[in-house]
């Protein structure tokens, strides 16, 4: 398994065509993130970025000749190194992509899977957004899976000039399965515990995925805190209180996905974003980003369709 102590510190993230570290290529390399040895992208930047108090490991993959960039938001216990198969289309269709791993997860800093407001990962987005401004190529977009659809759904809601020309969400959060049960039992039991063990359900049709998040990734966190639950419960009624907007949205969802309660927020969501599509496949669980090959290629020429005709190429 990978050592992910050689990782760090990170060295700052930098806009140079430095060489990756060791350590940093054995990360690549073990995630499938080593786009650069595969020919798919011209240059690869990984490093920290110190932003609204946190560190932040960030990386920025470029094409020779990019159509546009796009943004990625990873979803709760999740990182950036699960994130090979978007990642891989964008970059085959020509799309810079900037990802990094939210505060709390992954490679950045943070208590681990936790949040202590909502409103931490905007101010992490708007200040990457602001740093990396000029070295993004227009037209932008974001993309956001669960949670990180959760994040790229409010931050488009409450900055009107946000300058993305499009936004795709996958399997976007806005109440999970259970949640007035979660609600009930979190005030009963919060006041106690910080944290309840995880269970790591079917969340994809993919067996090695699962297998490999479940028993060889090193970044997963074997916990659920509850101090994110309660960041959840105080976000939600902000959130679907929020003006409309007529960005075009594209919203994919699997029928089978057991993670979030997804008949009770494509509604919410249509209501926000007037100009949303919602693309439902059958049999698709909760992880589309790794979701077996039968959906994932769907889901990549959904996606990259819509952002060619968004960028109006």
């Amino acid at each position: 398994m990978l050592d992910i102590s050689q990782l760090h510190p990170l060295p700052s993230f930098t806009l140079d065509s430095a060489p990756l570290s060791s350590a940093q290529a054995e990360y690549c390399q073990y995630y499938g993130l080593d786009f650069l040895h595969k020919g798919l992208c011209k240059h690869h930047h990984f490093g920290r970025l110190d932003l609204a108090s946190f560190h932040i490991a960030v990386q920025y993959f470029r094409c020779e000749k990019p159509k546009g960039t796009v943004v990625i938001n990873h979803g709760y216990l999740d990182h950036s190194g699960l994130y090979r198969h978007p990642i891989t289309a964008l970059l085959t269709a020509n799309f810079n992509v900037l990802i990094y791993d939210l505060p709390g997860h992954g490679l950045s800093s943070g208590a681990r899977v936790s949040i202590d407001s909502f409103a931490d990962y905007q101010r992490v987005l708007t200040a990457l957004l602001a740093e990396l401004d000029l070295a993004m190529p227009r037209p932008l977009h974001l993309l956001g899976q669960s949670t990180g659809g959760a994040i790229t759904m409010d931050y488009l809601l409450n900055n009107p000039r946000h300058g993305f020309n499009s936004a795709v969400l996958l399997a976007p959060l806005v109440q999970p399965t259970g949640w007035p049960f979660i609600r009930a039992q979190l005030a009963l039991v919060s006041p106690w515990l910080r944290q309840v063990p995880r269970r790591f359900k079917d969340n994809s049709n993919d067996a090695k995925f699962r297998y490999f998040l479940a028993q060889k990734d090193p970044l997963q966190s074997q916990w659920i805190s509850l101090k994110w639950l309660k960041a959840l419960r105080a976000w939600i009624p902000n959130f679907v209180r929020s003006d409309r907007s007529s960005l075009p949205v594209l919203v994919i969802q699997g029928d089978a996905d057991t993670t979030v309660r997804w008949r009770v927020n494509l509604p919410i969501i249509e209501s926000l974003f007037r100009r949303s599509r919602p693309v439902i496949l059958h049999g698709a669980m909760h992880q589309l980003a790794n979701e077996a090959v039968r959906y994932r290629l769907r889901i990549n020429d959904e996606i990259t369709n819509f952002l060619r005709r968004s960028s109006g190429s």
